[in-house]
């Protein structure tokens, strides 16, 4: 360490260079380049502009787990006529942003007249990202537009997550403090291959710890049912959560908010 300044934020990222003392930037290995498409969308998230349009990337949140994902980008005309070259593109990445499969891509082009607007839309089937949903990967839509017009780019993204009702969990009846009760939790596999190794987890903050239960597979559209036995400790409104694992697919939850009462007299 040669010296230690704390009271400022440095532009670049560097490390000792293998076999020689020298410096090495590897500043573009941790942040895309200041001002790029790239670094923009990281800020922009799913709207930006460039040039005169006005982009906007939607997709649609509501989509369920084993459904086609629909995606569209917008391009609004503010007062002239352009013409861009759009890439559309789908691809897994992990929890902090890598990029990890590209799942499907489009190129087009589209003139967009003065004043007026135009719709790409882009559908991601389950076939194409149903085998690459693993642990903590999620979903990154992108579009890439460069306006031959202005000789400009950007990129809109936006992340996808799926419809969090893949379980059901239902506790019948009132809770009361210091007594049991009985959590139902269903499952029903809404994709067209068996799901192996399935373990379901169930906790809920004064309901119950963790509790963990083994399942070989569920065929397509089969349904594993579970009673979890809970026990309150605290009266209030509780959270209680069940999630699922497989080999094939993970982070499957649902929940239900459960009321606890005091003990009646």
């Amino acid at each position: 360490l040669v010296r230690t300044i704390t009271d400022s934020i440095g532009k670049f990222i560097s490390t000792k260079a293998v076999g020689t003392s020298a410096r090495q930037d590897v500043t573009l290995d941790y942040k895309y380049q200041d001002n790029s498409p790239e670094e923009r969308a990281a800020h922009n998230h799913k709207s930006d502009n460039v040039g005169d349009l006005k982009l906007t990337l939607e997709v649609d949140q509501q989509t369920k787990l084993g459904q086609t994902i629909h995606a569209k980008l917008s391009a609004v005309s503010q007062s002239k006529a352009t013409s861009l070259k759009v890439q559309l593109s789908a691809g897994i990445i992990t929890y902090t942003g890598k990029p990890v499969t590209n799942l499907d891509q489009k190129t087009v082009n589209i003139d967009v007249a003065a004043g007026k607007s135009v719709s790409v839309p882009f559908d991601l089937t389950a076939a194409k990202y149903v085998p690459n949903l693993k642990g903590t990967n999620g979903i990154l839509f992108r579009a890439y537009v460069w306006s031959s017009s202005d000789n400009d780019a950007t990129i809109v993204q936006q992340e996808f997550d799926f419809v969090a009702d893949d379980i059901d969990v239902k506790v019948e009846g009132e809770v009361q403090v210091g007594n049991n009760a009985i959590a139902t939790i269903t499952f029903k596999n809404p994709l067209n291959i068996p799901l192996t190794n399935v373990e379901l987890a169930v906790e809920g903050t004064d309901l119950t710890k963790v509790q963990r239960f083994k399942f070989d597979a569920v065929k397509p559209g089969g349904t594993i049912t579970k009673d979890v036995e809970l026990y309150a400790w605290e009266a209030g409104k509780k959270i209680l959560i069940a999630m699922i694992d497989t080999d094939e697919i993970n982070d499957l939850r649902g929940h239900v908010e459960v009321s606890v009462f005091k003990q009646r007299d």
